[in-house]
């Protein structure tokens, strides 16, 4: 018998000028085409500004597409049940080894359970399109992609809707 271990993979978040925001260990679920379904658990209490409290063992399933210019998280409770998702504006990620890296362009969505859109940190986002000079084209696309996902998540395409 072949003991298979899992590939777990170094996500990388960053900020638009290559320095890293955060870091964290996730373990390949299923990778399809262009997207890589990965699953990790939060070893410690995240206080987010505008969702409040994500708890030390909540297990967080990370939806990244290589061709997309966003992420999703599913947030699910240490007892199982389904908080929310997350999603991030970010540029698409890029893949080597084990270490999976995007840069995250600081506007993002939190999806509630009975799938009610609220739309985050965009005045993170106004901020650092100053800070870091991101070009119009950026800018744009970043506007677009959120547009996109809010019509994702109203139409409830894949992974919204679908249950654990």
């Amino acid at each position: 018998m072949i003991n298979s271990k899992p590939q777990v993979y170094t996500i990388q978040s960053k900020k638009y000028d290559g320095t890293l925001n955060r870091s964290w260990k996730c373990e390949l679920v299923e990778r399809k085409d262009s997207l890589y379904i990965l699953q990790g658990t939060f070893d410690q209490e995240v206080n987010h500004r505008q969702i409040g409290v994500i708890r030390r063992a909540t297990v967080s399933i990370e939806y990244f597409w290589i061709d997309r210019w966003f992420n999703i998280f599913k947030f699910i409770s240490p007892d199982g049940k389904l908080l929310g998702h997350y999603c991030n504006i970010s540029q698409p990620p890029h893949i080597f080894d084990s270490t999976l890296c995007f840069v995250d362009l600081d506007l993002d969505i939190f999806v509630d359970i009975n799938l009610n859109i609220k739309i985050l940190d965009e005045d993170e986002f106004a901020i650092n399109c100053v800070k870091y000079k991101y070009p119009e084209t950026i800018i744009n696309k970043a506007k677009q992609t959120l547009g996109e996902l809010i019509e994702m998540i109203e139409k409830k395409r894949f992974p919204f809707g679908v249950t654990l």
